[in-house]
């Protein structure tokens, strides 16, 4: 008979985690836990959200990927982003002028300001500006422009369903010239429907490009990451133009642990499986 023990401690489960913060919002649980090895998670509505040590593998991605392909990135927004790991990413570049983030529940925030320490910093420098709402109502109206949309709050192709709204539209009037949207797709890339319908949409409308991206805390691990955009050509091409990146290659290391731009034609590949439906996504 086999069983299955823990020897390294790596497991997630409620046996190895010490409580360490608590709140119930008008709108969800929320409950910061402490792992031995893996530092703070954050779990919402029982769900885990985030893993501490496994930040770099997601937040990295949706914030660097893009902007290889943006020339100076000077006006980010990040739509949900409560961790704060992704507005910590943006402030690496010193061009950056102006971070609007909005996220809906200010429970989320105040847990994380209380229990990060990058969270300070972020949350008093005066080119970070935070807005408690629902992200597309806040947008609504607002004809301010960006050069990188993170979008870490929605399933853009089931909301837009449910308010018979096209959010990729919404979002793609909000960026400048030669600005990109970034997206993981909601659904793992096994639930192979909601995959290609959004990949459809993209190929049809945008200038894009995809990667396989692993998110540990989500269902399935394995996602894509959308970039797209209706003006820039940049990410057909997949040449890196950002500045400050070109100044990171030929380093032993960039400032950051996961991401490096010289390796931008490995997170532009896409496994046989994935590369077979890009190529019959219109089908």
């Amino acid at each position: 008979m086999y069983s299955f023990r823990e020897t390294n401690d790596l497991a997630l489960n409620f046996d190895n985690l010490t409580e360490i913060d608590s709140c119930r919002s008008n709108l969800q649980d929320i409950i910061l836990y402490k792992h031995p090895l893996l530092g703070k998670i954050l779990v919402i509505n029982q769900e885990v959200h985030h893993v501490e040590s496994w930040a770099p593998f997601y937040h990295e991605m949706v914030v660097h990927l893009p902007i290889a392909f943006i020339p100076v990135v000077r006006s980010v927004l990040i739509l949900g982003g409560g961790s704060l790991f992704a507005a910590l990413e943006v402030l690496k570049y010193h061009t950056v002028e102006k971070i609007l983030m909005i996220d809906h529940d200010e429970a989320v925030i105040n847990i994380v300001s209380k229990n990060y320490s990058h969270a300070h910093n972020i949350l008093s420098d005066k080119r970070f500006e935070l807005r408690i709402n629902d992200a597309f109502a806040e947008i609504k109206g607002d004809h301010e422009q960006f050069d990188l949309i993170i979008n870490d709050a929605v399933d853009l192709i089931a909301q837009g369903r449910g308010i018979k709204i096209d959010l990729f539209d919404t979002l793609n009037q909000k960026l400048k010239e030669n600005g990109v949207c970034s997206d993981v797709i909601y659904r793992h890339i096994f639930e192979r429907k909601s995959t290609l319908n959004t990949l459809d949409i993209l190929q049809k409308s945008f200038h894009s490009l995809f990667s396989l991206v692993t998110v540990p805390e989500y269902p399935g691990i394995f996602h894509i990451l959308c970039l797209w955009s209706k003006t820039n050509r940049y990410l057909n091409k997949k040449i890196l133009v950002n500045n400050i990146q070109k100044n990171w290659t030929g380093k032993v290391s960039s400032t950051c642990l996961y991401y490096h731009p010289q390796f931008l034609n490995y997170y532009c590949y896409l496994p046989p499986y994935l590369k077979k439906s890009l190529d019959n996504s219109q089908l």
